[in-house]
């Protein structure tokens, strides 16, 4: 790949993060479903986030910028056929009838959610299987947590654009639990584009070091990035500590800024590592909000933690490994240093600052 080639990749990337600036536990919504028998009448409620029902029906009847709950009222006919619509409910093979029942507002880590209580009709009864293909095509960071109680026990999973239906399958393995969040962890990574930009601008000087410690300095950033992540996502998916989510987000934000200032002054580089674990904590937190809301505990909370932090830290390592090599072929041009780099610590930051503006607490 040419220095061209490779520089242009790297800013229609940083072009298409800008277009969808909300990650990690942003685009979240909550869908709860019980059943008492196979052949009763299931009940559901869906949290979507106000702002992600928004994107599909204009709700500010006024338009003053604000939504009032009486706006939001008087639209929740509209509300149920657009969310309905996104959800496909099968049982036995057959569809389903979803019916509205009742609308009322919710918060999620501090941000106000429309809570829509339903009644889903099944002609016959036997196995269940949900899916949420619409409503995900407005955004492909969106996802879907469900908790399915039924006869069979409790289940939890994530519905994910591009991702399998959930069907009930009596109670779930250990180790299907570990590699279903295994997978999820993954890919929340890669839709993290914040994430993302933050270990970019903590890996792009190391190539600037002597050849001998290049590896040295990657592997005692990502490690310290890692470990520090991995506290703090320990810590809140268990409750022990919680936090709500816009201050996390901006600090997320805030730790992109800093980094790509910190690289345009060469002096600081002594303070990379510190950053990257003390900002590691925050970032470990904004992982946990992703699965803010699934109540796990006990024995079910450990393949979930484990399998979605490994699956993190696989997906961290695969981007290291398609970065470094690229950095380390352009880091011989003459301009790198002096150009390429600060250009790249510059565009990654000044993205970082817009996230920053949208995410202000």
């Amino acid at each position: 790949m040419s220095l061209r080639v490779g520089m242009g990749l790297i800013f229609t990337l940083l072009g298409l993060a800008s277009a969808r600036v909300e990650a990690h536990a942003t685009s979240t919504s909550y869908l709860f479903i019980e059943a008492a028998q196979s052949g009763d009448a299931l009940r559901g409620r869906w949290d979507i986030a106000v702002a992600d029902i928004a994107w599909g029906i204009d709700l500010d009847a006024d338009g003053d910028g604000r939504l009032t709950w009486g706006e939001i009222a008087r639209r929740q006919h509209d509300i149920g056929a657009f969310v309905f619509a996104g959800l496909e409910v099968v049982r036995s093979g057959v569809p389903c009838t979803t019916r509205l029942a009742d609308l009322a507002l919710a918060d999620h880590l501090d941000e106000p959610y429309v809570s829509i209580s339903m009644h889903i009709d099944c002609p016959q009864p036997g196995r269940l299987q949900l899916a949420t293909p619409l409503l995900f095509g407005l955004d492909a960071s969106q996802r879907t947590l469900l908790d399915v109680r039924g006869p069979s026990g409790r289940d939890n999973a994530v519905l994910a654009p591009g991702g399998a239906p959930w069907a009930e399958a009596g109670p779930v393995g250990t180790i299907s639990r570990f590699v279903q969040y295994l997978r999820h962890g993954a890919r929340h990574v890669a839709i993290g584009y914040d994430h993302l930009a933050f270990l970019l601008l903590l890996l792009l000087p190391s190539v600037l070091r002597a050849k001998g410690s290049v590896l040295r300095d990657v592997l005692a950033l990502v490690t310290a990035f890692t470990l520090a992540h991995s506290i703090t996502l320990g810590l809140a998916a268990s409750g022990v500590v919680r936090l709500p989510e816009r201050p996390i987000e901006f600090a997320i934000a805030l730790s992109i800024v800093v980094a790509g200032v910190l690289n345009l002054v060469p002096r600081t580089a002594h303070l990379r590592l510190p950053l990257a674990f003390g900002f590691g904590l925050i970032h470990g937190f904004g992982f946990a909000n992703a699965l803010a809301g699934l109540d796990v505990q006990g024995a079910r909370l450990a393949p979930l933690l484990a399998g979605f932090n490994i699956g993190v830290e696989l997906a961290q390592l695969g981007v290291v490994m398609l970065v470094m090599p690229l950095l380390l072929a352009w880091h011989r041009s003459p301009f790198f240093a002096a150009r390429i780099a600060p250009a790249l610590s510059i565009a990654v930051a000044t993205g970082g600052g817009i996230w920053m503006i949208e995410r202000w607490p």
